[in-house]
C-alpha cells in the first residue's frame, strides 16, 4: 500500500533529532514529535524564500527536510526553484545528474514512485533532492507553469515537499511556489540588512495577496555567514512575531 511503498527505497531512521533531559524536557520532546510526526491528508507544501541571498535559505531547507525525513519515516521531497543556480543539489551526494528541467520533460511518462525516483538523490536522512540547473542560462526557463506540473505529479507520491526558491519574488516560478504553498519560510539574518530584507519580503506578500500567507507564516532567524551590522536577536524576535505565526 501507500504507506508501505512510502518507507521502502529510504534508509531505515535513526535515533530521534530531539534529544533532551529530564522528564519536563522529555514531556517536549514528545509533545514536538507529535506535531512532526501528524500525518497529512494530502500533499503539504512549504516555501522557503528570502529576497537576500547568502542567508541559510538552503541551509534550512535542507536541515528541515531532513529533520521530517528522520522523524516522520516518510517521503520527504526537496526542490530547486533558485533561477540563479541554485546549489540545492551540492547538498547530498549526487544520485543523478537530472535536474528538475528534466524532470518536467519526462512529466507524461512519470506515473509511479519509482519513475520519479531516477531523478532525486538521497541523503541519509531520507530527504530526497532534485537539483536545478548550475548554469543561470539554463534554469531560467524554469517557469511558472513548470513549476506548477511538477507539483501536481510530485504531490501524488511525496506526502511533504519544500521548495527552496530563488532571492528574487518577481521571477516566473515563484508565482507557483507562492500560489501552492501551505507553509510559508521567511528567513532573516540578526543583522540590520537581514532582518529590514525580510520586513520587506512580507510587505510586498501582503501587498499582492498573500496576506493570509504571511499571517501563517514562520520566520527564521539565521546566523549563517552573517558578516553585517548586527542587532539584539531579542529585538528581532519581537518584531516577526507581531508579523507572523512563530520565530524560530
Amino acid at each position: 500500500n501507500k504507506k508501505q511503498k512510502a518507507k521502502s527505497g529510504r534508509p531505515s531512521g535513526g535515533s530521534s533529532r530531539f534529544k533532551l533531559g529530564g522528564k519536563k524536557e522529555e514531556a517536549e520532546r514528545q509533545r514536538k514529535l507529535e506535531l512532526v510526526r501528524t500525518p497529512v491528508l494530502s500533499c503539504y507544501r512549504i516555501a522557503v524564500i528570502s529576497l537576500k541571498g547568502g542567508v541559510g535559505k538552503t541551509t534550512t531547507t535542507t536541515a528541515l527536510g531532513s529533520t521530517l525525513a528522520t522523524e516522520r519515516q516518510d517521503k520527504i521531497l526537496a526542490i530547486d526553484a533558485n533561477p540563479d543556480a541554485g546549489t540545492l543539489g551540492r547538498r547530498v551526494r549526487r544520485e543523478t545528474g537530472a535536474t528538475i528541467r528534466d524532470l518536467v520533460q519526462a512529466i507524461p511518462y512519470l506515473n509511479s514512485y519509482m519513475d520519479i525516483r531516477r531523478f532525486t538523490s538521497q541523503a541519509a536522512s531520507g530527504l530526497e533532492i532534485i537539483a536545478n540547473d548550475v548554469d543561470p542560462a539554463v534554469s531560467t526557463t524554469f517557469n511558472d507553469e513548470d513549476y506548477r506540473r511538477a507539483i501536481d505529479v510530485l504531490g501524488k507520491q511525496y506526502p511533504i515537499i519544500l521548495t527552496d526558491s530563488g532571492t528574487g519574488l518577481l521571477y516566473s516560478a515563484m508565482r507557483g511556489v507562492l500560489d501552492l504553498a501551505d507553509q510559508l519560510i521567511i528567513i532573516s539574518t540578526p543583522s540590520v540588512d537581514g532582518a529590514s530584507s525580510a520586513s520587506t519580503t512580507l510587505d510586498w506578500l501582503s501587498a499582492h495577496g498573500y496576506a493570509d500567507l504571511v499571517s501563517r507564516s514562520l520566520t527564521v532567524i539565521s546566523g549563517v555567514r552573517e558578516t553585517g551590522k548586527t542587532i539584539k536577536v531579542e529585538d528581532i524576535v519581537s518584531h516577526f512575531e507581531t508579523r507572523c505565526r512563530g520565530v524560530v
